[in-house]
């Protein structure tokens, strides 16, 4: 996960990892149902920053906080 955490900002100790299924779908909200069919670990990132994980394969990506790209 090293190269993902450092595209979403990471620096050493910046990141946390989030377990367990209440937390992840309290972060991902609305999008939960399609996260939710792979994700098994998030890690939270500074600038909101949300990495979905199954095992070592990246499954999606939120960004809290931030207007959607138009």
């Amino acid at each position: 996960m090293g190269d993902v955490g450092r595209a979403a900002g990471s620096e050493a100790g910046n990141d946390e990892q989030a377990g367990g299924e209440p937390a992840m779908r309290a972060a991902a909200g609305r999008f939960w149902e399609p996260i939710g069919r792979h994700a098994k670990e998030m890690w939270i990132y500074p600038a909101g920053w949300r990495l979905y994980f199954d095992g070592d394969r990246l499954v999606d990506v939120i960004v809290a906080d931030r207007r959607p790209l138009e």
